[in-house]
């Protein structure tokens, strides 16, 4: 491909990560299997392990977000915005990288592996 990337996905409902993994590289051919990377469970639960403490707009960030689902995720969304994608942006303008990697072991694998943490 000829640029840097990383590939994330999320492991849903495959049993184990060299499953989802190989699905991924069948289905995208063009992909290298080193840049492919499985969220556990799933992404929303690395978006709210960022959020940092002092900066929670009402909701209530666990202390381990390894479990989060869309549906609770979707339902501690604030109501002061106005979509799920919005308060998904604003997350991000305030995400920090220390706090999620302690709430999520799977980001804080992530985090590691792309030279985020020391």
């Amino acid at each position: 491909m000829g640029a840097e990337y990383f590939f994330l996905a999320d492991i849903n409902s495959c049993f184990c990560f060299p499953e989802k993994k190989q699905g991924l590289l069948e289905r995208f051919t063009e992909l290298e299997g080193a840049r492919v990377i499985i969220v556990v469970k799933e992404v929303e639960g690395w978006y709210m392990a960022g959020v940092p403490d002092n900066n929670q707009r009402g909701a209530r960030v666990p202390a381990d977000t390894s479990d989060l689902t869309k549906e609770q995720f979707n339902a501690a969304i604030p109501k002061v915005f106005d979509s799920r994608i919005d308060c998904m942006i604003e997350i991000l303008k305030l995400f920090d990288v220390n706090t999620a990697a302690g709430r999520n072991p799977s980001f804080q694998y992530f985090a590691r592996r792309c030279g985020l943490l020391g």
